[in-house]
């Protein structure tokens, strides 16, 4: 609606300027407009607010009569703009129209959504503070997503013309998430129309552990964590652009996780069906889907224990405050506050060396076993040793 009627006035500005110029370039002749409404002495700024007041006055089909043609140019330049006046004035009442019906459609679908949680809450015994949580959710998706999405009309559009629909659904919501822009357009365009939106209160839970895992959810705003079951303590923070629940969906497992917006947050969710039906139609995008979720499932699960283990500490030891003044947790200031990948690369590290540690462990064990039978075995020919050779017992000793 601005930019409509920022685009009328500058039209309009136009047309009025060109007006005052076919005046000018008579000279201003007696029978010209200027001359006529007696603005001849006026200043060029009194003769533009009269030139722009014409200009409206003819564009909306008013024209009160004060300021008319008289010149040939005049009479053909007034006949041309009232044409355009016309057309002008066809479209917008057809774009108010328009407007005001989907304001009324989507207030109508409201309306009716509203009614029938309030008979739900009624018969159902449901709590005013949840009433209030449904009515929030159920606007939030009325308006975001306006009425029902037609996929029949964005089928017959030509495959261009999906992908820039697609990726201006919510807001340009497509351009936050790598998972979406470094994937083919076919995919993009399968997934996109598939989205709903999501929107959650601070400390609401996107879904607990142990639950059956039914979406994947795509963040647009606010943040996610993962937290402890009874502490509610973070140990994994997924930011703007990021997703969850894809995991488990992919290993077929209920939630592991407990996860918990921060914040107002708001979502896209993709249901299991849409999921897999993504999986089956693209199988190379597939494989690197499954592969990052069963490494982000390893960090999780490191992050967790970790968590878990610092938890441990700090309950035996005190605060982590101290503990790092301590030197017994060694915790450079200036990666306190890692981003997603930041952490997930130094968790990616931390496992390398983990494993690395654990394969000298081994092999240390080897020698270790080694060198435990070559004593066994001399311990065992110490005896014969002693007759053969008739060494003194003293120099040889069965330690």
């Amino acid at each position: 609606m601005v930019q409509f009627l920022t685009m009328v006035l500058v039209v309009a500005h136009i047309t009025a300027c060109v007006w005052y110029f076919f005046a000018r370039i008579g000279d201003f002749e007696p029978k010209c407009w200027v001359v006529r409404a007696g603005l001849i002495d006026e200043s060029q700024a009194t003769q533009y607010i009269a030139a722009f007041y014409w200009s409206v006055t003819t564009m909306v089909t008013v024209g009160y009569g004060d300021i008319t043609p008289s010149t040939t140019i005049e009479i053909i330049m007034a006949i041309f703009w009232m044409f355009i006046g016309i057309g002008f004035y066809s479209y917008t009442i057809s774009s108010l129209s328009t407007f005001l019906m989907s304001i009324d459609t989507r207030e109508s679908i409201l309306t009716a959504k509203t009614e029938a949680v309030r008979v739900l809450a009624k018969e159902a015994g449901i709590s005013r503070e949840t009433k209030a949580k449904i009515m929030v959710a159920i606007r939030y998706n009325t308006f975001r997503v306006g009425t029902v999405w037609d996929s029949s009309v964005f089928d017959d559009l030509p495959k261009g013309l999906k992908y820039e629909v697609a990726t201006s659904m919510y807001d340009g919501a497509y351009k936050n998430f790598p998972f979406f822009t470094k994937r083919d357009m076919a995919f993009v365009l399968f997934v996109m129309p598939k989205l709903r939106p999501m929107t959650l209160s601070h400390n609401d839970y996107v879904y607990h552990e142990g639950e059956y895992a039914d979406c994947m959810y795509f963040i647009c705003r606010g943040r996610v964590n993962f937290v402890l079951s009874h502490s509610e303590v973070a140990y994994k923070t997924y930011l703007r652009g990021s997703y969850v629940g894809e995991t488990e969906l992919v290993k077929g497992l209920p939630r592991e996780d407990n996860a918990q917006a921060a914040g107002r947050t708001e979502m896209l969710v993709l249901d299991k069906g849409s999921f897999w039906g993504m999986m089956d139609e693209f199988p190379s995008d597939a494989r690197s889907i499954k592969a990052t979720s069963l490494l982000r499932r390893r960090n999780n699960k490191l992050a967790l224990l970790t968590t878990r283990e610092l938890l441990k500490l700090k309950k035996r030891k005190g605060t982590l405050v101290d503990l790092i003044g301590k030197q017994q947790i060694m915790i450079p200031t200036d990666e306190l506050d890692l981003e997603e990948e930041d952490f997930d690369t130094r968790v990616d590290n931390l496992t390398t060396a983990v494993g690395e540690l654990k394969r000298d462990l081994a092999n240390a064990l080897v020698l270790l076993q080694r060198n435990s039978m070559a004593i066994s075995l001399i311990q065992r020919r110490i005896p014969y040793l002693r007759e053969t050779v008739r060494l003194p017992p003293i120099l040889i000793s069965d330690t």
